[in-house]
């Protein structure tokens, strides 16, 4: 009826005779062939459905793909322009186009629907890499905190720094347990306004009560020794344990070892002059390039280190600067004996020259630089072990003492020390060319003798001995800092050793402590454990004896025959050592937000530098239901 019908009076009457007459007979065996041939007309439709799902499926991986290189790597995503083929465009297009250039289907897809304009859906625009930047950061991001709350326990730090922008940023870092062992992971960063133990505490508090993160299970927490995060009374750590008196705070060993040097340093004139002589070495070679070839001329072909310069944040930089000196002592000393003879020289550069080389020629500089390179390369490697994401406490502990021990044993090596510094090619003490006042005897009695010290002795008791004191008494003072949770957790590490009556003081002392984690009186239970793994677990000398104990009871399966076992195991090994990972989270914010990128918002910020420092997270995550999400919702059916 191409007139339509309107007589529903007799619509019944007239139902009846359309269903019998010829077309509606035809009609439906029509339809009954089709479907037994089955070409139904939902069929068509549900291929071009998963035909253009299927599609947008594969431009969309292509897309992701790129988007998690760019993001794991901390490179910018857009340039001036979004037009295809430009080369202003921007890293996030140049690489889609590099890619297309071996993918024929990616260039298939750009050829069709590149710099269409709006209202053509292309998925190359930054509106869908801004979409799928956010869905990746909040996919990570839940990752982590649901990793956080299976844990239960865990540790924090916190630490700040300015960006580009001079905006404060409070990184936030976790340390908590997974199956294969202890991990830390960022979180966010926050912008501050105030530095205050107050302030810190309270953003974050802020943040865990967001996230669902509950304070009562933090048992550690980590800062550097600044007054604003260690002090007792206003401190953050004080701030935080109002609120848990479980989370112990533990100084950073990396930052409390660096202290420690810098304290050595200032302990007397001879050391502060040693370190600017080395700066000023450094800055007369590097401040001429010609300067710095001709060195370099001298210490390349023998494979020699170049100069380095000095930095107070990075301690190692010290070892790097004196350890270079040290092994090209002769050749820089010639050097700037032909450069401060050198009549071509500008007349400034020959005195600094010849200043510099009659520094180098006194024994005392010799002995400091033996010194020095020696105490320096110690401190330089305990720094890098400790700084470790899988750092524990006891091991941390042992290293500063044993420090300690190795720095003593020093006290008794000045005479071999003044060797050394005499075979680098040094002349004589400052003091020995000079001619030695005698004192006014007319009012003594007797017959007694002026006691001076030779210049050797001299050097050995005001400059040699404090230095080696006060890194003693420095070191000493920061492990004494790690006593009480030291203490408390000490016993593991010697389970084997400990008798029945020692393992029941220990162990009771933890259950004090921890009586809402811990069952009381279960020391029985740590007996029965240290014999199965005494006897079952296979030797390991990679991994410290804690880890062992925690990997023994998860691999094989034991974490419910053992619990107070596994408890205590997990909130010794959540404890947190340093927060060099917040320091390496600044290292990744001044990447994400640079000069050219400083306008960046802080969502985006968060975003970037998350996907970034936890890109192993990144390429460990399927986000194949993020992708079809995406193209279910752009796939369209036919026009019928």
């Amino acid at each position: 009826m191409s007139s339509g019908y309107d007589d529903w009076k007799h619509a019944a009457r007239d139902l009846a005779r359309h269903e019998i007459s010829e077309t509606y007979i035809q009609s439906i065996e029509t339809l009954l062939t089709r479907r037994k041939a089955g070409e139904h007309i939902s069929k068509r439709l549900t291929e071009q459905f998963e035909s253009e799902k299927k599609y947008w499926n594969d431009i969309l991986l292509r897309i992701l793909t790129v988007i998690k290189m760019l993001a794991s790597r901390g490179l910018s995503f857009r340039g001036s322009n979004e037009i295809v083929g430009s080369v202003h465009n921007g890293n996030y297009l140049g690489c889609l186009e590099l890619v297309a250039e071996f993918e024929p289907l990616l260039a298939e897809h750009i050829q069709k629907r590149a710099n269409k304009g709006r209202g053509h859906v292309s998925y190359l625009s930054s509106t869908t890499c801004d979409e799928f930047i956010h869905v990746l950061s909040r996919d990570v991001l839940d990752h982590i905190l649901t990793e956080i709350k299976e844990a239960k326990y865990f540790a924090v730090s916190v630490d700040s720094t300015p960006d580009i922008s001079h905006v404060d940023q409070l990184t936030i870092i976790f340390r908590y347990m997974t199956s294969k062992g202890p991990v830390e992971r960022f979180v966010t960063f926050i912008p501050i306004e105030e530095h205050t133990g107050e302030g810190l505490a309270t953003n974050l508090l802020d943040f865990m009560e967001n996230t669902g993160i509950s304070i009562k299970d933090c048992r550690g927490q980590s800062y550097d020794n600044a007054a604003n995060m260690s002090g007792r009374f206003n401190g953050m750590q004080a701030k935080i344990k109002k609120h848990n008196n479980l989370a112990e705070y533990i100084p950073c060993c990396a930052h409390s070892l660096n202290l420690v040097g810098q304290c050595a340093v200032g302990c007397c004139s001879e050391a502060v002059t040693f370190f600017d002589f080395v700066n000023k070495l450094f800055v007369f070679f590097s401040a001429s390039t010609s300067r710095w070839n001709r060195l370099m001329a001298v210490l390349k072909p023998l494979n020699m280190p170049t100069f380095k310069r000095l930095s107070n944040t990075r301690w190692s930089a010290h070892y790097d600067a004196v350890h270079s000196l040290q092994v090209g002592y002769t050749q820089v000393k010639s050097t700037l004996d032909i450069m401060c003879q050198d009549m071509f020289q500008k007349r400034e550069t020959r005195p600094e020259a010849a200043g510099l080389k009659d520094i180098m020629s006194h024994h005392e500089t010799g002995i400091l630089v033996q010194l020095w390179s020696k105490i320096l390369n110690r401190f330089n490697l305990t720094s890098k072990y400790l700084q470790g994401a899988d750092m524990d406490l006891n091991t941390a502990t042992e290293l500063l003492r044993s420090l300690g021990d190795f720095v003593h044993s020093l006290r008794s090596q000045f005479t071999a020390f003044e060797k050394e510094g005499k075979d680098l090619g040094t002349d004589s003490y400052k003091g020995e060319s000079r001619r030695k006042r005698k004192r006014n005897q007319r009012w003594d009695y007797g017959d007694s003798e002026d006691l001076e010290l030779s210049p050797s002795d001299k050097f050995k008791v005001q400059c040699f001995l404090p230095i080696v004191d006060q890194l003693l008494v420095a070191l000493k003072q920061k492990a004494n800092a790690y006593d009480t949770v030291s203490k408390r957790f000490g016993f593991l590490k010697n389970l084997q050793s400990l008798s029945n009556d020692g393992m029941r003081d220990h162990v009771s002392f933890v259950c004090e402590t921890y009586f809402e984690d811990v069952e009381p009186n279960c020391h029985g239970e740590f007996i029965h454990f240290t014999s199965l793994f005494a006897k079952l677990s296979p030797p390991n000398e990679t991994d410290c004896v804690e880890l062992q104990m925690y990997t023994f009871l998860v691999k094989n399966s034991l974490t419910d025959t053992f619990v107070n076992v596994y408890t205590v195991l997990r909130i010794y090994l959540s404890l947190m050592v340093t927060n060099c990972t917040g320091e390496r989270s600044f290292s990744v914010l001044k990447r994400v937000k640079n000069e050219l990128r400083s306008t960046m918002g802080q969502p985006r910020l968060n975003e970037l530098a998350l996907l970034c420092i936890e890109s192993d997270i990144v390429r460990s995550r399927d986000f194949t239901v993020v992708i079809k999400k995406f193209a279910s919702k752009k796939a369209r059916k036919v026009n019928i």
